[in-house]
């Protein structure tokens, strides 16, 4: 029951993109069961990949973690998808088949994406042909440097993610 305007998410012409970016707002954990997950990704990744990794959204300054773009509408956000290697997916929560459709908003622009292992995401992807999951930080950071220095491999994966997004969730 989600989808995204492929009016705003569509993929750009290839080029070589070695950057990382995690587009999720903080809400602490005011609720949301996988907050302190996001916060850990934010805070490993900037540490990990420094310059090559990107954070937008709202609420993470207050753990001391600036964010490159607080607020991004549909335009900015499909730009910062089109132009980045790994796209980062982590919901707040880790419901059976559930994701935000950022995933597809991120798969539309041709973005290779890094996937929480959501509860029983196999039933409508296929790992390693639509997106790569991890199960941990350290296997996240593991998979950034692999897919950073598999650009073929990487792209493979994205081609197949943009062609499923397209044919599954578009409006």
């Amino acid at each position: 029951q989600v989808g995204y305007d492929h009016n705003y998410y569509y993929p750009a012409p290839a080029a070589f993109k070695d950057n990382i970016v995690f587009c999720a707002n903080n809400f602490d954990s005011s609720g949301y069961p996988l907050s302190g997950l996001r916060k850990e990704i934010a805070l490993s990744l900037r540490n990990e990949f420094r310059h090559r990794f990107s954070l937008y959204g709202r609420n993470w300054l207050k753990f001391g973690i600036r964010a490159d773009l607080e607020v991004a509408d549909n335009m900015k956000e499909a730009e910062v998808y089109r132009a980045c290697a790994i796209a980062i997916n982590c919901s707040h929560f880790n419901y059976s088949r559930y994701s935000s459709d950022r995933l597809f908003r991120e798969m539309a622009c041709g973005a290779f994406v890094l996937s929480h292992r959501f509860k029983d995401y196999n039933i409508d992807f296929k790992e390693g042909k639509h997106f790569v999951t991890w199960d941990s930080i350290p296997d996240l950071i593991n998979k950034c440097h692999y897919y950073l220095n598999h650009e073929k491999e990487r792209k493979a994966i994205a081609d197949k993610g943009r062609e499923y997004a397209i044919n599954n969730a578009t409006w």
